[in-house]
């Protein structure tokens, strides 16, 4: 899915690099946020697109693309000028957020050498395309698709659960795949970092390898 929501920053703990503005509704932000007592990563977003991959630094590199939508009765483009994300770091969890109403935000976010313990995703509508070869997981997306990619070595309990649409896991010994309404598919891997994935509407696929 394409084109998808926003917020403001609330931590004055992390590093942050400049920000560069495009046009008056479209706006990319970029963060560094270092990964020193981090163990947790979880990502709130209203409406977007989420993509987090594996990095080779020290440190959790966030940018984010911010689009304005028509809005109002005289369905302007909604202005962008100055958002951003919030961020916040507490108990070793690092929060990012983007609330925005009339705003899709699409997150690339790589993630520190030394993965996480645990990332997490929610999102309202959208697309998350997670890969976190070692990490416990936890989505939760209102309508959309979700992709994971882990490693059956690190893997616990799966359970995928889609109000309306498909669910598979694929690597394990045997796949499993469920369509149609109340589509609850669960599995195990040989490690202990579970993964939990539910959907209201929309697709769920867990690739093991």
């Amino acid at each position: 899915m394409k084109n998808f929501a926003a917020l403001l920053p609330i931590s004055c703990l992390l590093m942050a690099s400049p920000i560069a503005v495009a046009a008056d509704n479209t706006r990319t932000v970029k963060h560094i946020y270092p990964a020193n007592g981090i163990s947790r990563l979880v990502v709130d977003n209203r409406v977007g697109e989420v993509s987090i991959r594996p990095g080779t630094g020290v440190a959790y590199e966030v940018t984010v693309n911010l689009e304005g939508n028509r809005h109002g009765l005289m369905r302007q483009l909604k202005s962008v000028d100055g958002l951003d994300i919030g961020a916040k770091t507490s108990n070793g969890r690092l929060h990012l957020k983007f609330n925005e109403d009339d705003v899709d935000a699409d997150w690339t976010i790589l993630l520190p050498k030394a993965l996480p313990e645990e990332v997490g995703v929610n999102l309202g509508v959208g697309a998350i395309d997670l890969v976190a070869p070692s990490s416990a997981i936890s989505i939760d997306l209102g309508v959309g698709d979700v992709d994971v990619t882990t490693r059956t070595a690190s893997a616990g309990e799966i359970t995928l659960t889609v109000g309306v649409g498909e669910a598979s896991v694929r690597g394990v010994p045997s796949s499993v795949k469920a369509s149609g309404v109340a589509s609850n598919v669960s599995s195990k891997g040989d490690g202990e970092r579970d993964v939990s994935v539910t959907v209201g509407v929309g697709d769920a696929s867990v690739v093991l390898n």
